[in-house]
């Protein structure tokens, strides 16, 4: 069986009505399986053992409002990254790629 994961979305995107259109998928590997839900609370109910803080996650959020790259508060839990295409294979990552190159879209002008 060979299963595909994209995702697309940030903390910071929103639609041009003001609704929030960001939809981060978190994720946790590990040796034994690979865990992702569309929220971290979903990851650390079944593996509780990571409720560890990230320090520099935790740190960013202080300083920042936000998480930067693919970290969370929680230490191996991640965001995948926006654009991202991993394929799954016989129950293990074969591929970790981008369907399209970052920056792609930036040089597009709006009603183009």
């Amino acid at each position: 069986m060979e299963l595909a994961v994209q995702a697309c979305g940030n903390a910071e995107s929103s639609s041009l009505d003001g609704q929030d259109t960001s939809n981060p998928l978190y994720y946790h590997e590990a040796k034994e399986a690979f865990y992702f839900a569309a929220e971290a609370k979903a990851i650390l109910a079944v593996r509780p053992e990571l409720r560890s803080p990230d320090w520099q996650g935790l740190g960013e959020f202080v300083a920042c409002g936000c998480v930067l790259e693919d970290r969370t508060i929680f230490k191996d839990v991640h965001v995948l990254p926006c654009a991202s295409a991993w394929i799954f294979h016989g129950g293990e990552i074969e591929r970790k790629q981008c369907y399209f190159p970052a920056g792609v879209g930036e040089s597009i002008s709006p009603g183009a």
